[in-house]
């Protein structure tokens, strides 16, 4: 079973993904950007979704850190807190995405589904089918929907 890490300080945060994606995926929680690099080091990981607020290593420098040690470690980072500002730092680090809490659960499970969890051989990770094809700076479409500028899901368009 492919290993998801959540690094989150909120524990009920956990909680709800285990109960999401806990029949699909082994949930494996860090509550801190330290931890969450011990982890990244220690276990076979698919996937990374980290938040950009917490105490201490916000997710930005963690993320920052994570690609230094696991550059083919695919990252969506994770806020409360829409900012464009930050949206763009996330993709400039090569996160995958950056989704805007709450949001939708489906769309969640088709994301990490279309996300590939290794490098494809020769050098290079395949990227996302939406990469390369949108820029967070001009509001297009991604794989959630209508994004505003930055990269940020827009709320209730369809």
């Amino acid at each position: 079973m492919d290993k998801i890490l959540i690094v989150d300080d909120e524990r009920n945060v956990h909680y709800s993904f285990r109960r999401v994606l806990g029949s699909e995926y082994e949930v494996l929680s860090a509550f801190s950007g330290a931890e969450a690099l011990r982890q990244v080091v220690d276990e076979s990981l698919r996937l990374v979704l980290m938040d950009v607020r917490m105490p201490g290593t916000d997710g930005l420098d963690t993320l920052q850190e994570l690609k230094r040690l696991r550059p083919d470690l695919p990252v969506i980072m994770m806020t409360a807190f829409v900012s464009a500002e930050t949206a763009i730092r996330a993709t400039t680090l090569d996160a995958e995405d950056y989704l805007v809490k709450p949001f939708d659960v489906d769309a969640l499970k088709r994301l990490i589904a279309l996300v590939p969890g290794a490098r494809a051989g020769a050098g290079e990770r395949p990227r996302a089918p939406w990469r390369g094809h949108r820029r967070p700076d001009r509001g297009e479409n991604g794989p959630l929907g209508p994004r505003a500028p930055g990269g940020v899901p827009v709320r209730g368009a369809a």
